[in-house]
């Protein structure tokens, strides 16, 4: 290892031409890269360093959700947009297949403000976290924010759309692909 640069919780291992990525929160520690022996030896000697457990390829973190596949590494956050929609109280709801209706226009309206904002500030935090792996939704989402201070009833309505779209695609997320070759890794953005 020639060296650490400290970014918050973000670490980054440069040795040669080889980088490895580690993040660290707390007592865990998720190590990823593009060279399986460097991670290996890198492991090796984190674990001669200090007591550490390999819980084997990363399937969870902060509510992420990792699945890996012959095609790529699929992010995403089912289980956590699942407790949001259980948040919102739109379980049974029906699911819609667009996020707003055409030309709808988001502004502070001359409407009610809302009497209890709490679930709404709550489940628009929840939405924030959730735009990690759904951009799809990140317009609206930053549209919304835009009345955290007062929210009305009109911006309740948005954020319960917001909501039941996503019952309808909680399984989406991002998509990292090896550009058909698995055997190099190399992504289609390198």
């Amino acid at each position: 290892m020639r060296g650490f640069i400290n970014f918050a919780l973000l670490y980054l291992v440069f040795a040669l031409l080889r980088v490895s990525l580690l993040l660290i929160y707390v007592n865990n520690i998720v190590i990823t890269g593009s060279d399986i022996a460097f991670l290996t030896q890198l492991q090796q000697h984190l674990k001669a360093s200090f007591h550490m457990k390999d819980h084997g390829p990363l399937q969870y973190f902060f509510s992420l959700e990792v699945q890996f596949t012959l095609t790529g590494t699929l992010l995403h956050q089912h289980k956590y947009t699942e407790e949001v929609i259980l948040l919102a109280g739109l379980q049974l709801g029906n699911f819609i297949l667009t996020l707003l209706k055409v030309n709808l226009k988001i502004r502070q309206e001359k409407d009610d403000l809302l009497s209890d904002p709490s679930l709404y500030w709550q489940v628009v935090e929840s939405l924030n976290y959730l735009m990690i792996t759904r951009p799809d939704i990140s317009f609206v989402v930053q549209q919304i924010n835009q009345f955290m201070q007062a929210p009305r009833n009109l911006h309740l309505v948005v954020v319960c759309r917001i909501i039941r779209y996503l019952k309808g695609t909680s399984t989406r997320g991002l998509l990292f692909d090896w550009a058909g070759y698995v055997n190099t890794r190399h992504s289609v953005t390198s």
